[in-house]
C-alpha cells in the first residue's frame, strides 16, 4: 500500500500558495502604500517613509508568493507563465498611465493657480521629504504593480493526486 505523497513546500509557502492569502497580502500592501502617500498631507513624512518600507517588505513577501512570474525571462517560464506575465504588465501598465495622465491633468489644471504650489515640481522641490515620499512610492508601485496582479490573479495550485 502506498503512503500519499508529502506536501513539499513548508507551511509558510503553502499559506502563501493559497489565493485568497495572496490578495490578502496584495491589498495590505497597497494599504500601506497609499496611506504613506496620504500621510504626506499631514506632514508626517518620516511615518510615511516606514509605511513605504512596509509595503515593500509586503512587496518581497507577493514575489516569493507568485515564484516571481512577474520578472521572470521567457526561457525558464512555460506558455501559461507567459500569458500571464504579460497580461499582468499590460494591465500594470494601463493603471499606471492613467496614474500618471491623471497627473499631468492635474498639473495641467492646477498651473493659473496659486495651488499649483502643490502640485507642480521645480529644481529646488527635490529636496523635500513629501516630494522623495511621491517617487518613492510611486517607483514602489510601478516596480511592484504586475506582481500584484499576478497574486491577485493566478488561481490556487492544483492538489497532487
Amino acid at each position: 500500500m502506498s503512503q500519499p505523497m508529502k506536501n513539499p513546500f513548508p507551511m509558510p509557502i503553502r499559506w502563501l500558495r493559497i489565493q485568497k492569502n495572496r490578495r490578502f497580502l496584495t491589498v495590505l500592501s497597497h494599504s500601506f502604500l497609499f496611506s504613506a502617500i496620504g500621510m504626506t498631507f499631514f506632514n508626517q513624512n518620516i511615518q510615511a517613509f516606514v509605511f513605504i518600507l512596509f509595503s515593500m517588505v509586503f512587496g518581497v513577501i507577493l514575489h516569493f508568493a507568485t515564484r516571481n512570474i512577474a520578472n521572470a525571462v521567457n526561457s525558464i517560464t512555460d506558455e501559461r507563465e507567459r500569458s500571464l506575465r504579460d497580461h499582468a504588465h499590460r494591465v500594470a501598465y494601463w493603471i499606471m498611465s492613467g496614474i500618471v495622465g491623471g497627473m499631468i491633468g492635474l498639473t495641467a489644471g492646477f498651473s493659473s493657480t496659486r495651488a499649483a504650489d502643490y502640485v507642480l515640481l521645480r529644481v529646488g522641490d527635490f529636496a523635500r521629504l513629501d516630494v522623495m515620499v511621491y517617487l518613492l512610492a510611486f517607483a514602489t508601485m510601478f516596480s511592484g504593480l504586475p506582481t500584484a496582479i499576478i497574486a491577485w490573479l493566478e488561481p490556487d495550485p492544483l492538489e497532487d493526486e
